[in-house]
């Protein structure tokens, strides 16, 4: 094994995560040889399907991995990492309906694909939390970066209207996206992500007025929950 110092910063990153698990866990869970991840670790230039199975197995982004960039937080919200073990579920826990798509809850008819057990001790340290609940799973990046690929979601009812740094399930011209409130002013909302890049949009509630885009608020984003299994 190489010494700390011949460790690229993703493998430098990786060990960090590790926190003093064995190697060969890691090299198990992520359905690779030892020497397989040595080489990754050390290497200039991992290849994706490594570096997709190292970030399945140790439950963080590819993005978090390769750039030090969080990118599975959402900003202004608390995030969460659970950790359970195959061998039991918590002993406090609260089991939460995982749905299909990104929208409402499972009360408005959204289909649910499984159920998640969660110890409540994670779910109370979310924020402004009401009685009912539902996960949805970030599949891609295509709903903006203020989540990563692999989060869940835990969503809630956009009752009460919205709040000036809420992060939110919007539909922007029918098209499902994920941004944060900047401001609030009268019939319409400022909504932005944390990249630079990425320019502020200015929405309408009652319908585009030709300088906007049209808006459907879907729910309310508590936090984002990173589920790492422990074997």
């Amino acid at each position: 094994m190489a010494s700390e110092k011949s460790y690229s910063s993703f493998g430098l990153r990786v060990l960090a995560l590790l926190d003093r698990r064995p190697m060969a866990e890691l090299a198990r869970s992520a359905g690779m040889s030892k020497t397989t991840l040595s080489s990754a670790l050390t290497g200039p230039n991992p290849s994706a399907e490594t570096v997709l199975a190292i970030s399945q197995a140790i439950g963080r982004s590819v993005e978090y991995l390769m750039t030090g960039a969080d990118g599975s937080s959402v900003p202004g919200v608390k995030e969460s990492e659970v950790y359970y073990s195959r061998s039991g579920e918590p002993t406090d826990a609260i089991a939460l309906p995982l749905v299909a798509e990104l929208g409402g809850g499972p009360s408005e008819g959204q289909k649910v694909i499984s159920m998640v057990t969660l110890p409540r001790a994670q779910l109370s340290r979310l924020p402004n939390l009401r009685s009912e609940l539902w996960l949805v799973a970030m599949p891609d990046t295509t709903m903006g970066d203020l989540c990563a690929q692999g989060d869940l979601l835990v969503c809630q009812g956009p009752d009460g209207g919205m709040s000036e740094r809420g992060v939110y399930v919007y539909k922007l011209n029918n098209i499902p996206t994920i941004r944060r409130v900047r401001r609030v002013e009268t019939g319409g909302i400022q909504l932005v992500t944390d990249h630079p890049a990425t320019e502020p949009i200015w929405a309408f509630m009652d319908g585009p007025d030709g300088t906007g885009a049209e808006v459907t608020v879907m729910a309310r984003i508590a936090g984002a929950i990173r589920i790492t299994p422990v074997t």
